[in-house]
């Protein structure tokens, strides 16, 4: 089971209620057109036709926003409990401040538009930045949002030994899923550790030293349980970890002790 993962029920309540305005239009539409022959051109039949799926759009869109708006406050109190200083409105400059040491990670981990994108940031001294990077690709039906979650600790870290490991040459490694393996593997070529079932699940791109400095046979074992969409990124002063999806407030803090614990 992985050791943490992003929640789909939000989004399944938005489309059943969505699905189940368009239904009612739908059958509105067929039941009346029944009875065209009695009421005649009346328009007035159709505003059960119409209205039930914007209305249902209506609902949806709100409870989604109001979804957010519990997320985030739950976010704030759980991740301040742990140290963090957490900004969930972050100024333009105060992102872009924020986000210039680590902006190698704009191309290695596909955050376009860089620090503008970043929904909110939370901070821990020494050495911690968390944040939540997120865009929207198309338009209409095709529309999709992408979501990143990301805790970088410095190498300076006083305390977390294996912290300095980030002052080694750069190394990558993510939990693809098949498929996106497939296509990485097909692009470009990439560095394997010689372990069978870690090769078979990592994709790995950088300096393999650096990757067996960090890869123990105990962090093998605790990565096991990564889900897919976990990335590791090693080099340029920093350790990072990050998660393609939007995480639930406990979620995230699995993923930041599950962070800490590696690098002690």
């Amino acid at each position: 089971m992985p050791a943490y993962q992003h929640s789909n029920s939000e989004t399944v309540v938005w489309t059943l209620i969505v699905l189940a305005g368009l239904v009612v239009s739908v059958s509105s539409a067929v039941a009346l057109s029944m009875r065209l022959d009695d009421w005649g051109l009346s328009y007035w039949w159709m505003l059960p036709c119409v209205l039930p799926f914007p209305v249902s759009l209506w609902i949806a869109v709100r409870r989604m926003r109001r979804a957010a708006r519990e997320r985030d406050a739950q976010l704030q109190l759980l991740l301040e409990a742990d140290g963090f200083l957490v900004d969930l409105t972050p100024s333009e400059e105060r992102r872009r401040t924020v986000f210039a040491p680590v902006g190698f990670l704009e191309s290695h981990l596909e955050l376009r538009w860089g620090a503008e994108r970043i929904r909110w940031l939370g901070l821990r001294l020494p050495g911690w930045l968390i944040v939540e990077h997120e865009y929207t690709m198309g338009s209409g039906d095709s529309t999709t949002t992408h979501t990143r979650e990301i805790a970088v600790l410095s190498a300076t870290h006083p305390t977390l030994r294996r912290a300095h490991l980030g002052d080694m040459p750069w190394v990558s490694f993510e939990r693809a899923n098949a498929l996106y393996r497939f296509k990485l593997r097909k692009e470009q070529s990439f560095t394997t550790l010689g372990d069978a079932a870690f090769d078979a699940k990592w994709i790995m791109l950088g300096h393999a030293d650096t990757a067996r400095a960090f890869l123990t046979p105990e962090t093998i074992r605790t990565l096991a349980e990564s889900p897919k969409g976990e990335t590791w990124m090693i080099g340029y002063g920093y350790v990072c970890c990050a998660y393609r999806g939007a995480l639930a407030p406990a979620q995230w803090q699995i993923m930041v002790q599950r962070m800490s614990a590696l690098m002690e």
